[in-house]
């Protein structure tokens, strides 16, 4: 009778007697002990695991001190069809944004500044004053610093200035959501969520939906494909819970969920 046998989430070789995460299995190929996700210490395990395969991929382990522990992977332990790093997943997720929203302009849509002038209850003038700080004509264009300084704006922003900076927040979110402390990656959960809070909020949950419906059915399903990839790869530097409840909500229609 044949055994299951599992992937390592470090180098993907089929080893592991148990699924991952949380077998508390060794892989004998890069030897990454195979924890609970909140179990990582002092380095959590969206860091840990990232790093972990960055190393494994340069001296074929996932620690220096590990070198002389390893093993090459046997012929039935090689990774199955389709294993990707975390680092080839966030990339290949990024390459598809660029391509859903390439297109995508902000118009007469509300703009980042401008936004702020909006949280402040600022005059017209003020307003378009503040869009001429926003110099960018593609979203891509717009500076990975602005995106990390502006958290609040995401909830200022009309439909057409929503549909705009999305890709820019996520495409950033998957950059760099294990090394910024900025708020904007929670930001971007609470506004991909029609109900966000407990209690029902029916002005929230209506402007959530008029600004989805202005997204195709392919940036649609790339901004489900994403939250996926938060959810399973990115606890504790993500709320990987806001992001499941934004998917449960709204955008896990759009792709299929892992197979268990």
């Amino acid at each position: 009778m044949n055994t299951v046998m599992y992937p390592c989430s470090c180098c993907g070789s089929r080893t592991l007697g148990a699924p991952p995460p949380g077998s508390y299995l060794i892989c004998p190929v890069c030897f990454w002990e195979d924890l609970p996700q909140d179990q990582f210490w002092p380095v959590p395990y969206c860091r840990a695991l990232r790093q972990a395969q960055r190393t494994f991929q340069t001296i074929g382990a996932c620690d220096r001190h590990y070198i002389h522990d390893v093993r090459p992977a046997e012929t039935h332990e090689q990774p199955p069809t389709g294993w990707r790093t975390i680092d080839d997943m966030s990339e290949r997720l990024n390459l598809e944004i660029r391509e859903a929203f390439a297109e995508v302009t902000r118009g007469a849509g509300v703009t980042l500044h401008e936004a702020d002038v909006l949280d402040l209850y600022g005059s017209n003038e003020e307003r378009l004053a503040a869009r001429q700080l926003d110099t960018d004509r593609h979203w891509y264009e717009v500076p990975d610093d602005l995106i990390a300084r502006k958290s609040s704006a995401l909830s200022f922003l009309d439909a057409a200035g929503f549909r705009y900076y999305l890709p820019a927040y996520l495409s950033w979110t998957l950059r760099n959501y294990d090394s910024s402390d900025s708020n904007s990656i929670h930001s971007l959960l609470f506004d991909l969520a029609l109900r966000p809070w407990q209690e029902d909020r029916t002005h929230h949950e209506s402007t959530a939906r008029a600004r989805f419906g202005l997204l195709t059915t392919i940036q649609s399903q790339v901004v489900c494909r994403a939250l996926r990839f938060l959810v399973a790869y990115c606890y504790p530097c993500v709320d990987t819970k806001l992001a499941q409840t934004a998917l449960d909500q709204y955008w896990g229609d759009f792709c299929p969920a892992p197979a268990t």
